[in-house]
């Protein structure tokens, strides 16, 4: 049984919007460990379906949007607590 702990990465608004893609990171590298989970806190996914609609940048429009749909073709959704939903 592999007992490597998990580095856990809690990913902001920000990283989506000006950084590279989520998915080109190399995180075990990055993170220098051998377990990583990524963490998207409600609040960001939220924040991230407000920008889709931006009219006043294209580019973070855009790069929400993209993100959006990358969670989409992962099967992430949006869990509220509050909700249940």
């Amino acid at each position: 049984m592999d007992k490597a702990p998990i580095v856990y990465a809690f990913l902001d608004t920000n990283f989506f919007i000006h950084y590279t893609s989520f998915r080109e990171v190399e995180w075990l590298k990055e993170l220098a460990a051998k377990k990583v989970c990524l963490v998207v806190a409600p609040t960001v996914h939220r924040e991230l379906d407000k920008l889709k609609d931006d009219k006043t940048n294209g580019s973070r429009r855009d790069r929400s949007r993209s993100t959006l749909a990358e969670f989409t073709r992962m099967g992430l959704t949006l869990v509220s607590a509050a909700s249940g939903d």
